[in-house]
């Protein structure tokens, strides 16, 4: 068991749902990239029938392995952080004594490629395992060697009218979206928020949550794993 505290962290309120950002501890990190390398080494199960990605290798890790690493205390510490903070901050400062029990489940690995992508989605559960929680932590981050295109204009008539925006190889959390035509929202609400990941970042973030990962051109693999969780929650 890890005894790794929750030391670097912080809740990011860009619109409605809240995102955990967490740094991972050296030895942490050292963990999860001897369990992603035996994942990839094994190659037990794809897991591209239960995803969305555009990419080839994504393949499934068993909660067994996060105690056989020695990660699983500190995903039990991290969801736990996260989870009392958003009750803290919704209830408007509020502090009651609650007991979290987190509950991991599946993960996997993602080894991604030039021109592979994410497109925009969410995370679900099947009956009965209840998924509240999803996450995605950074374990590799390649070196982007070339624009995949043009930069993107946003070419709408406000204030920001021709900024140049790149996204390659950015995530991209999508609280809500704004009606064509009506781009003064962006005036008074910020509506995603556009990460470039660094190794040993970890997100936690409600598994409703819309996100995206944009393609990149790379001589070198990104890899990253994402894990859902569910959470119980109870009073004193």
């Amino acid at each position: 068991m890890s005894k790794e505290k929750i030391k670097d962290f912080e809740l990011l309120s860009p619109f409605g749902p809240k995102i955990g950002k967490f740094n991972l501890p050296k030895k942490v990190l050292s963990n999860f990239n001897k369990l992603s390398k035996k994942v990839l080494k094994d190659r037990e199960r794809s897991y591209n029938s239960e995803l969305v990605g555009e990419i080839a290798e994504e393949w499934h890790v068993s909660p067994s392995y996060y105690s056989e690493y020695q990660v699983d205390s500190y995903l039990d510490k991290a969801v736990t952080e996260y989870t009392k903070n958003c009750i803290y901050a919704n209830s408007g400062g509020l502090k009651r004594n609650y007991r979290i029990k987190p509950i991991v489940q599946d993960g996997w690995v993602n080894k991604m490629k030039s021109y592979e992508y994410n497109p925009i989605h969410f995370h679900t559960s099947k009956p009965p395992v209840a998924v509240h929680f999803s996450s995605v932590l950074y374990l590799e981050i390649p070196e982007i060697t070339e624009p995949i295109c043009d930069l993107y204009k946003d070419k709408t008539d406000n204030v920001n009218s021709q900024k140049e925006i790149n996204m390659d190889g950015k995530i991209e959390f999508i609280g809500s979206s704004i009606p064509g035509g009506q781009a003064e929202s962006l005036l008074h609400e910020k509506s995603s928020l556009s990460l470039i990941p660094k190794v040993g970042q970890f997100f936690i973030f409600p598994y409703y949550l819309l996100h995206t990962v944009y393609p990149f051109i790379s001589e070198k693999n990104r890899l990253s794993l994402a894990i859902n969780f569910g959470v119980n929650v109870y009073n004193g």
